[in-house]
C-alpha cells in the first residue's frame, strides 16, 4: 500500500504501539479481524429533517491495538487514502462488505427500525463510510453506547505531529493539524450512505469532497 515508510513520534505508549503501527499488514487482514472481533454497541436511523433520506449508523467497539492498526498504521485506512483518494475509496467498500454480514446479523439491527434490505444498501452505496467516534456527533443523544471518544479538547496538542509522512505534517490548517495526530482509542463508527425508499443516494455538500480530504490532510 504504502511505499514510504512512515515516521511516528507518539503521546501515549510509543513503546509498545510502533512495532505494529510500522507494520505492513494489509488492510484486508486488519478489516478481516475488525469484522470478527468487533463488539457491536448500538444501530440508529439517521435522518435528514424534512426530507425523504435516512441512513443506518453503527458504533462499534475495538481493542486499541486493533482500533490504531485501522485508524493510524501505514497500512491503515487512512493510509489507503493517502496513497490516492481512489484507494481510500476501494478501502471503504472492502470494509463496509466484511463488516457488513456481522453488523446486520446483531441483535441492535432488529430495533432500529430500518427494513434489513435498506440496512444492506444503505451499507454498500459508495458514501457509506466509517471513522472514529467523535463527540458532538452521536445520532441519538440519549445513548450511552453512541458518546464519541474524540473531540477537540481531549485530543492533545494539534501543533504536535504524531504522524510524519511528508505531507500531513506539513500542511498548516486545522484538518491536517488533526489529521497528523494518532488516537488511541477504542470506538468507531460505521456510518451508511443517506438513501430514500427508492434506495435513491444523496451525499451532503460537505463530504462530497471527502476522500480527497482525506489524502491531502488525514482528516474530513
Amino acid at each position: 500500500m504504502n511505499t514510504q515508510p512512515w515516521k511516528f513520534i507518539l503521546q501515549i505508549e510509543e513503546a509498545t504501539r510502533l512495532t505494529k503501527l510500522l507494520g505492513n499488514l494489509p488492510f484486508k487482514r486488519v478489516a478481516e479481524e475488525i469484522a470478527t472481533r468487533m463488539t457491536v454497541l448500538c444501530c440508529h436511523r439517521d435522518q435528514i429533517e424534512d426530507s425523504p433520506y435516512s441512513r443506518v449508523v453503527y458504533c462499534v467497539k475495538l481493542d486499541r491495538d486493533l482500533f490504531d492498526q485501522f485508524f493510524n498504521s501505514q497500512s491503515g485506512y487512512r493510509a489507503a487514502y493517502f496513497c490516492s483518494p481512489w484507494e481510500g475509496l476501494a478501502a471503504n467498500s472492502m470494509f463496509s462488505q466484511l463488516v457488513l454480514p456481522k453488523l446486520i446479523s446483531s441483535t441492535q439491527s432488529s430495533t432500529c427500525g430500518l427494513s434489513e434490505e435498506f440496512i444492506g444498501e444503505s451499507l454498500m452505496t459508495p458514501s457509506a463510510k466509517v471513522w472514529l467516534a467523535e463527540h458532538g456527533k452521536e445520532v441519538k443523544r440519549d445513548c450511552a453506547t453512541c458518546q464519541g471518544e474524540w473531540s477537540t479538547s481531549s485530543a492533545g496538542d494539534p501543533n504536535k505531529p504524531e504522524i510524519f509522512n511528508d505531507r500531513w505534517e506539513a500542511v498548516q490548517n486545522v484538518k491536517a493539524n488533526w489529521g497528523a495526530k494518532a488516537p488511541y482509542l477504542t470506538k468507531l463508527r460505521i456510518s451508511g450512505a443517506f438513501l430514500d425508499e427508492r434506495f435513491s443516494e444523496f451525499v451532503p455538500f460537505d463530504k462530497r469532497f471527502r476522500a480527497m480530504e482525506i489524502h491531502k490532510f488525514g482528516w474530513s
